[in-house]
């Protein structure tokens, strides 16, 4: 039996005025970009819904409306939540397109 140490650190920035402004910025843009995304596949998200109940309003089952709902267009290299796909982090610190 192996015995994991494991130990935190806590680091404080020690930031000046023009970093803070800075910082804010990196921080809003941030926040706006994520608002947009998340904007974005809320609606793509319903109008999949609204395609899906259609058909079963039509008489078609859940399962089968499920599968022939309209397919809801998306930006290359982002998964949906009813893809099945892991969720991943685009452009962060170490992904293979961090510099694009």
């Amino acid at each position: 039996m192996t015995t994991e140490i494991k130990r935190a650190f806590r680091f404080a920035l020690d930031v000046g005025p023009t970093e803070i402004v800075i910082l804010q910025r990196y921080a809003t843009a941030s926040r706006c970009a994520f608002n947009f995304a998340h904007a974005f596949f809320l609606a793509a998200d319903q109008m999949w819904q609204r395609g899906r109940d259609a058909l079963i309003a039509a008489g078609m089952n859940r399962s089968e409306a499920n599968a022939k709902a309209p397919k809801v267009k998306r930006p290359a290299g982002t998964a949906h939540r009813h893809s099945g796909a892991k969720p991943g982090v685009s452009g962060s610190p170490g992904s293979s397109d961090a510099a694009a």
